[in-house]
């Protein structure tokens, strides 16, 4: 509304977002192309506990995140497999215009670990919900694969602004520097 106040109709090509929210914008407009149901809902992290627990119940792994303490094995777990999801974006495993994760980004994860995070990608998939790494990988390897869309969006910007760019995580660079390539 500020932007519009000051800046009237040009306000319309402005586009001012949270990092998380350009990742989910641009996935919608790009649902189809990558095969990705445009009805996809996106899971905080308390949800993503809540269905790596369930995955670990499944499994018979409940004990490997049961709370130690002050140690929460399952939040530890999360935030490992959302690592090694934003990892894969700076390594081939991240360049494919294709709405899925491949499992083998799980493979710096050790066997038990591995397999909870394969099953909790699984159990994503099947509720078509993505995680907040998930926005930012698929934006990610959308855009590295260099393809079309990467040529439709590199052109869409004239100007990217990144707030707090110190707190910008190297995947989330990743892709400001394909935005901005122009």
């Amino acid at each position: 509304h500020r932007i519009a106040a000051r800046c009237g109709d040009a306000a319309k090509r402005v586009v001012v977002r949270t990092f998380h929210s350009l990742c989910a914008w641009f996935l919608r407009c790009e649902a189809k192309r990558i095969g990705l149901p445009a009805d996809f809902v996106i899971v905080d992290d308390d949800d993503s506990l809540d269905i790596l627990k369930a995955c670990a119940d499944d499994l018979g792994y409940s004990d490997l995140l049961r709370p130690r303490g002050y140690d929460n094995p399952a939040i530890k777990l999360l935030n490992s497999i959302s690592d090694a999801k934003l990892a894969a974006l700076d390594s081939d495993d991240g360049a494919a215009e294709v709405a899925v994760v491949p499992r083998t980004v799980f493979n710096i994860l050790d066997g038990e670990e591995r397999k909870l995070a394969c099953a909790y990608q699984d159990e994503l998939e099947s509720q078509h919900a993505l995680d907040f790494a998930d926005l930012v990988y698929l934006t990610g390897s959308s855009l590295n694969a260099r393809g079309g869309i990467y040529k439709r969006w590199a052109q869409r910007f004239s100007l990217i602004q990144v707030d707090e760019m110190q707190d910008t995580h190297m995947s989330e660079y990743l892709v400001f520097r394909m935005l901005a390539a122009r």
